[in-house]
């Protein structure tokens, strides 16, 4: 679907960041299986580790989404990211 992107963190627990993310509505791994600890299977194709579903959001934009929304997400997790990591 183009609307929806998965995005993996290296070295970075998915739920902590979903946690830290602030008026940016994302979800940790698939949707159909986002409950489940085991890979989904839309990412056995990529041939991921098993601990990458863990480390990735799911991004869906939806038909009103604004580009100035996107940035601010975009800037947002950067920032966050970056503090994860010790970055900044």
């Amino acid at each position: 679907m183009p609307h929806l992107t998965n995005i993996c963190f290296e070295h970075i627990d998915g739920e902590n960041l979903l946690l830290r993310l602030k008026d940016v509505a994302v979800s940790t791994g698939s949707g159909l299986y986002s409950a489940l600890f085991c890979p989904p299977m839309s990412s056995k194709p990529y041939i991921l580790p098993t601990t990458k579903p863990q480390a990735s959001l799911r991004f869906s934009l939806g038909r009103f989404t604004t580009e100035q929304e996107i940035d601010y997400a975009i800037g947002h997790i950067k920032e966050v990211v970056g503090e994860i990591l010790g970055l900044q």
